[in-house]
């Protein structure tokens, strides 16, 4: 059931008591102070205004906050006359009715609370009131951090006046400050419920007054509470007998949650774990209880990496016309026919052309990002929340900034998980893709730091990753990109460092996103049985932007109204709404450090990207560094070896398309996983194979150059000509290879 049905279905009130209910948390910029006199936090007020028509209850009733509390007003004339015109009188006017009638599979009243005192032995309930619903349906009521109390109720839960009805028998002890959930779930195809009396779902202790400490399910009216854009209801799709017994035994053998992260255009050594000096704590903390991978490799541009890492399946025969190949399985399609939660915050650019195909089509339950592969971080077109355009989100904020957006709607995926089933998370940042926009705060945070340029950065960085062991301590610098001037030949140096410092703030703030979703997987207990993988889509980006440049990516004015002022025009400094840059080929030369090239180019500067896997239960000899050769094709075969999770054997489209990948699960437990890995690729700029430590490569259809990696990791000493039997040798894998994608494909 769409959440907008579920939420036409209840309103709530919320009243305080001596332990204090929170309703959710505020904004960073918000400090409410608890209330001693137990009063309900809200972390912002809200007018009645602020509620969107569409989200107006079935009752027509509309709540607004008035001094701390809720208060019920009648809904405009137009809107019941609209329910007049649907032929529904009961909605004319007066006393509105207390009946409902709507579809719905799992509708689920649900809410999330925690307590300033810590409270030992309280039972959950409803009292005083009748709670209906139709025949043949289910009423469950659920209290819970991690792994909560259950008690299915056949047909109806019926509770007469003054007589308390406890649906969960066993006592909870609650500790102070944790966060709980408390969930009334009504399962059924059709239901008509019917609410009499004050039915109350409350809080039984012998230290809390039950005439305060309730939650009413009002008899007349209903609503919809907004506040810091939370929403407190949500829907579940149904789940048959069948799979309920199979969702119980997931349970019991606690498969792991599954995070995929991946940024956005970030070079090799951009993040503090492999040696940059842009600081991201939270990532490097992962690092440290977890492993890095040092060979690891994407393709050389964004769509092309995300189909490889979705499918298992290299792109030239898992995406076709700018989507993913219908007889390829996704990694979300097969979790979820596994019976787990499957949920997208970010970045998409899978959505073919016309934009037509969602995550919601290919697996994920529920998506927030945009559709495309690139927008203004504070304006972002194509913007979405499954399958509804939601750019006006953007626009009525004057704080919104997407990486933010993208974390907070990440961490509100995982509070609202339900925690009967594992999750599968996927967080696709736009950061650090161009343009160049962050907040003033954070780029101040970087003034001044990149005055001496990218010439003594790049060496500052190489000492830096031979100290982590990152790179061999033999390993020397490319040769700084012929494009690339001398640091100290350059003629805008002021300009250059306010680029690389809107860079670094856009890092920052995806780690700040990245430290958001880590401490929501804490709350709910899931993190030490959580796998997160961390990495990025292709090497830094050395495009520069020019001022003609145009796409439906790029608006025509900013939010309050000013034109553009798009390309990369040294006059204009860039991190504003209004700029349109990026940061170019001398700043991504040093975020690809020791490498050549760059993104859209298959030598190691495009395509050789950083890896982090944590999982703390799932992990040996944390901290430790992982030499062996990977890919993106790789993680969704190691996602499914330790989710136990299978491809069907046949799906809608036929027999589905084999993975390319293989799983690097052993590597988790510190067992060699093969080094001898072949590697093809072969879109934008380059081609490529990597065969054992052999490298054949070249820029699009130019000679081929060869490289001995162990030797020459930095693709500096061409052997080609000196080794014409290798090359050819490399080159007919390659085409054989090329040969085999496109015929799957076909």
């Amino acid at each position: 059931m769409c959440l907008k049905r579920t939420l036409r279905v209840f309103g709530i009130f919320l009243f305080g008591f001596n332990a204090v209910l929170v309703a959710d948390e505020p904004k960073p910029d918000v400090s409410p102070v608890l209330s001693q006199r137990g009063e309900l936090i809200f972390a912002d007020d809200f007018e009645a205004e602020q509620i969107r028509t569409e989200w107006v209850a079935l009752h027509g009733t509309r709540w607004s906050v008035v001094d701390g509390t809720l208060k019920g007003e009648p809904s405009p004339q137009e809107y019941r006359q609209k329910q007049i015109a649907k032929g529904n009188k009961r909605h004319s006017g007066g006393t509105p009715s207390s009946r409902l009638v709507v579809p719905v599979d799992d509708c689920i009243l649900q809410f999330r609370f925690r307590l300033t005192e810590g409270l030992k032995g309280a039972h959950f309930g409803f009292n005083d009131g009748t709670f209906k619903t139709g025949t043949g349906h289910v009423c469950r009521f659920t209290v819970s951090t991690n792994h909560g109390l259950s008690l299915q109720k056949d047909r109806n839960a019926k509770l007469e006046q003054d007589v308390d009805e406890v649906l969960a028998t066993s006592s909870h002890n609650l500790q102070a400050d944790k966060w709980y959930w408390m969930m009334l779930e009504v399962v059924g195809g059709q239901m008509a419920a019917q609410v009499s009396g004050s039915p109350v779902l409350k809080a039984s202790h012998p230290r809390i007054d039950i005439r305060k400490d309730q939650i009413n399910l009002p008899t007349r009216g209903g609503g919809v509470i907004l506040y810091d854009n939370v929403r407190v209801w949500k829907a579940l799709p149904r789940v048959e007998k069948k799979e309920r017994q199979e969702e119980d035994e997931v349970e019991k053998e606690k498969r792991p949650d599954v995070v995929v992260i991946m940024a956005d255009d970030m070079g090799y050594s951009d993040l503090g774990c492999f040696g940059g000096e842009i600081r991201t704590p939270n990532l490097d903390r992962l690092a440290d209880s977890g492993l890095r991978y040092t060979n690891f490799y994407s393709e050389n541009m964004c769509w092309v990496s995300r189909a490889a890492l979705l499918t298992g399946i290299y792109h030239k025969t898992s995406m076709i016309n700018n989507s993913i190949h219908p007889k390829c399985v996704t990694l979300p399609e097969a979790l979820l026919a596994s019976g787990y939660q499957t949920r997208m915050s970010g970045k998409w650019h899978l959505a073919g052309k016309p934009y037509r195909i969602f995550p919601n089509d290919r697996g994920y339950e529920e998506f927030y990002g945009i559709l495309g592969g690139a927008s203004s971080f504070f304006a972002p077109a194509f913007l979405t929340r499954n399958r509804k355009n939601v750019e006006t989100e953007a626009y009525q904020d004057p704080e919104y900034y997407l990486t933010d957006a993208i974390s907070r709607e990440a961490a509100r995926m995982i509070l609202a998980a339900h925690d009967k089933q594992p999750l599968f998370l996927s967080v696709a940042y736009t950061a650090a893709h161009w343009p160049l926009h962050a907040k003033q705060a954070d780029i101040k945070e970087y003034q001044g730091e990149y005055a001496i340029g990218w010439d003594k950065l790049r060496e500052r960085r190489l000492a830096k990753m031979k100290e982590l062991g990152i790179v061999k301590t033999n390993v020397s610098l490319s040769v700084r990109h012929s494009k690339v001037p001398a640091w100290d030949k350059e003629t805008n140096q002021a300009w250059q460092q306010r680029r690389m410092e809107v860079y670094a703030a856009q890092v920052t703030s995806m780690d700040r996103g990245v430290g958001e979703i880590v401490r929501a997987l804490k709350e709910t207990g899931r993190l030490e049985n959580t796998l997160i993988l961390f990495t990025v889509d292709n090497g830094g980006c050395h495009v520069e932007y020019h001022p003609n440049r145009k796409g439906d990516f790029l608006p025509i004015k900013t939010r309050d109204g000013r034109l553009m002022r798009p390309g990369n025009i040294p006059q204009i400094m860039p991190g504003p709404e209004v700029t349109y840059q990026s940061y170019g080929f001398g700043w991504a030369n040093l975020s690809n450090t020791p490498y050549r090239q760059f993104k859209q180019f298959d030598h190691e500067g495009g395509v050789r990207t950083p890896m982090i896997a944590c999982w703390p239960n799932g992990i040996s000899a944390q901290g430790r560094l992982v030499e062996s050769v990977a890919h993106l094709i790789d993680l969704m075969p190691t996602v499914l070896e330790v989710t136990k999770t299978k491809i069907p054997a046949t799906i809608q489209s036929g027999v589905p398309i084999p993975m390319d990948g293989q799983s690097i699960a052993d590597s988790f437990s510190g067992k060699e996983v093969s080094a001898q890995r072949t590697l093809f690729f072969h879109h934008a700029k380059g081609r490529a194979l990597r065969h054992g430590s052999w490298k054949l490569v070249s820029l699009s259809k130019k000679k081929w150059e060869l490289y001995n990696l162990a030797d020459d990791p930095v693709e500096e000493d061409n052997l080609a000509d000196r080794l014409p039997e290798k090359v050819k040798e490399l080159a007919a894998i390659w085409q054989s290879e090329s040969q085999r994608l496109v015929k799957q494909a076909n």
